[in-house]
């Protein structure tokens, strides 16, 4: 073979080298931009779907959440001291809360305290003729909101354990310490202002279902049934498109977007079925 026969298979040789390399080079580019992209939409669509969910829910919480009415937003809490002895006064006097004091339960009950904010401190044999567990049931019955920490001077576990399951918070013993009756004062203040935002919020659920017509409530009382709206329609023997426009009549009454919102509040105000 001649000089002028090695260049040209010399030429081919490197020209088919290079068209194969450029295929490969073509390949993995094409290959690696897909995934690129593939990457990117699964990155960037979680992203977005949740950032809608937090705008949706931050929506729903400022239209539909209740605020706590202002009365109780400027008024503070009261702590409720009935037969508590005076070291014990003195020590919560310490946390600067404002006080009550009763020499009886019957001296308490003939004061109004459903609207304050605040807990109870009761000893338990405050008196022979009512105790401090008389005092929960009372209590419970007239669907008061104010915690009760229920004081003894005795340290007895059967006691304690009685008192958290007639409903007290924690029995204190007459001789803590200052650190023992603030946290049990705090934990009983925080579960009052909880409730108290709870109980607001059913208020306010009631107070906006009232705004709805008989119609209006039957259908989203269906609605949250799980009826369809075609069902709905039969159920009530109207046409689908009447039974569109009270749902969304009524939706837009209580302010909210979806039906499956209006759930979501009812769960969160403890609402098992339809309120009425």
């Amino acid at each position: 073979m001649g000089v002028r026969g090695k260049l040209e298979t010399s030429r081919r040789i490197v020209s088919s080298f290079d068209l194969v390399l450029r295929r490969f080079i073509w390949a993995f580019v094409n290959a690696t931009c897909c995934r690129t992209k593939d990457f990117l939409r699964f990155r960037r669509t979680p992203r977005a779907n949740s950032e809608s969910n937090i705008l949706e829910v931050q929506k729903f919480v400022t239209s539909m959440t209740p605020e706590p009415p202002s009365d109780q937003t400027s008024e503070s809490p009261t702590l409720f001291l009935i037969g508590i002895d005076d070291r014990l006064t003195q020590l919560l006097a310490s946390m600067r809360i404002q006080a009550a004091s009763f020499q009886s339960i019957n001296d308490f009950l003939a004061v109004r305290t459903a609207d304050r904010p605040g807990c109870i401190l009761c000893d338990v044999m405050v008196s022979v003729e009512i105790s401090g567990f008389h005092l929960l049931r009372l209590l419970k019955e007239r669907s008061s909101d104010l915690p009760v920490i229920l004081v003894s001077n005795v340290a007895d576990m059967s006691l304690a354990l009685r008192a958290i399951n007639e409903g007290a918070v924690t029995l204190l013993h007459t001789g803590c310490d200052a650190q023992t009756a603030f946290e049990a004062v705090d934990r009983a203040l925080l579960l009052n202002r909880e409730t108290r935002a709870h109980n607001a919020m059913r208020r306010k659920i009631l107070a906006s279902i009232a705004t709805l017509n008989e119609r209006e409530a039957s259908v989203l009382k269906m609605v949250t049934d799980g009826f369809a709206n075609k069902q709905i329609a039969a159920e009530m023997n109207v046409s689908l498109r009447s039974v569109e426009k009270w749902r969304k009549d009524a939706l837009e009454k209580l302010g909210i977007e979806s039906p499956l919102h209006l759930l979501r509040l009812l769960m969160q105000a403890g609402f098992q079925t339809w309120p009425t």
